[in-house]
């Protein structure tokens, strides 16, 4: 995470020359103030991302926004004085742009099988569409030759100039919990208590 949030910090002040230039001047410095990870929402009882949370998830949402501002401040002490307009910053400034860019990875990456190992990418361009529970989750498929390609499929007509959307929902088989924490929503679909669940890795 912290690789891709400081190239996308560099793409951000380096924007008129950056080959992510597209990609991150269509975002706001605002885009991520829903998502409950992170740190710069109060942690407090104003704090209307940790509203009706039980304590285990306050208490987990919080030792995420810590280990968030624990990176940064690694990043700030051993990368920033090499970076040379980010070191010119003032240090809110910095922090500002860096959870900016670090809440982009959380909620725009996904752990792929890329050159030769499983690692976190963003794919441009797929990350873009918004989220719709009729819609298609973003697949991949292979080409006669066994190349690996990322699709979007449409399930109905679209008529020139509508809004294509994506299902963030993949497979539909997502908790509501990862869904909360990564994109700052549940989607209706997630009325079901089935969804109510908590994933984890052995």
């Amino acid at each position: 995470g912290l690789v891709i949030a400081v190239g996308l910090m560099r793409a951000l002040v380096d924007r008129d020359k950056s080959f992510w230039a597209e990609f991150v001047n269509v975002h706001r410095s605002d885009d991520f103030m829903h998502i409950p990870y992170n740190p710069l929402l109060p942690n407090d009882d104003t704090d209307t991302a940790l509203a009706g949370l039980s304590p285990f998830y306050k208490a987990k949402v919080r030792v995420k926004r810590r280990e968030i501002l624990d990176i940064f401040r690694f990043a700030q002490a051993h990368l920033f004085p090499f970076m040379s307009r980010v070191k010119t910053m003032g240090k809110l400034e910095q922090r500002k742009m860096f959870v900016w860019a670090y809440m982009m990875f959380l909620s725009h990456s996904r752990r792929e099988f890329h050159l030769g190992e499983v690692q976190d990418v963003i794919l441009c361009g797929l990350n873009m569409f918004n989220h719709h529970s009729d819609a298609r989750p973003h697949e991949t498929i292979l080409d006669a030759g066994q190349k690996r390609f990322w699709s979007v499929a449409v399930n109905n007509g679209a008529k020139a100039g509508e809004q294509i959307f994506a299902n963030y929902d993949h497979g539909n088989g997502e908790c509501s919990e990862e869904m909360y924490f990564r994109y700052g929503f549940v989607p209706t679909a997630h009325a079901d208590v089935a969804r109510d669940c908590y994933q984890f890795r052995l």
